[in-house]
């Protein structure tokens, strides 16, 4: 987006955060669950989403003619990889996660993704993936506020980016066509 700052903050009105819980199944499946406490030992993935962004309506006509809508924006992403080692954990924060570790009842690593920000104070503060510990909550909490206020800093470059794409059950090819085609003819 060739826009100034102002102009990107300006379309991107919308923030969130999210977090999602996956459970990773012996037949090769994933779970999404609704609760933070593992029903079993077991793989797990903790997701947490800060975003801000537009929702992007997504039309087509003739054979082409799948709807849907794409969330284009900035934002940070942390994934931790969770080894439950015992039942009933409690895995529905960086809070919580930090907790079981403290106690030995989860091991594994955390990483992030930071989308369509540059910032050098952003790269600085963020850890090197790791694996998790007591502390992660207190370091990755930490990144999310610099992140928040950093979005704003006059020295900060946004490059929204398409983060999520949902439709009526079309294929992939067939949305994103109908996307890229929305933003061709308005140029």
């Amino acid at each position: 987006m060739s826009m100034d700052k102002q102009s990107v903050i300006n379309f991107i009105p919308n923030e969130s955060m999210e977090t999602t819980i996956q459970r990773f199944n012996a037949d090769g499946t994933v779970s999404y669950l609704y609760s933070g406490r593992s029903l079993k030992k077991g793989t797990y993935r903790l997701i947490v989403d800060y975003n801000k962004y537009i929702i992007q309506s997504i039309e087509g006509s003739g054979n082409d003619s799948c709807v849907g809508y794409a969330k284009i924006g900035v934002g940070l992403r942390i994934v931790a990889n969770i080894n439950a080692l015992k039942n009933n954990i409690d895995i529905s924060s960086l809070v919580a996660l930090g907790a079981a570790a403290a106690r030995g009842e989860v091991s594994g690593s955390v990483g992030y993704e930071v989308v369509g920000i540059e910032s050098k104070e952003i790269t600085a503060v963020i850890p090197i993936n790791s694996e998790i510990t007591s502390s992660i909550n207190q370091v990755f909490l930490q990144a999310i506020g610099v992140v928040k206020g950093k979005i704003y800093d006059s020295s900060t470059r946004l490059y929204p980016q398409v983060i999520a794409i949902k439709h009526t059950g079309c294929d992939l090819k067939t949305i994103t066509k109908n996307l890229i085609g929305q933003y061709g003819a308005s140029n």
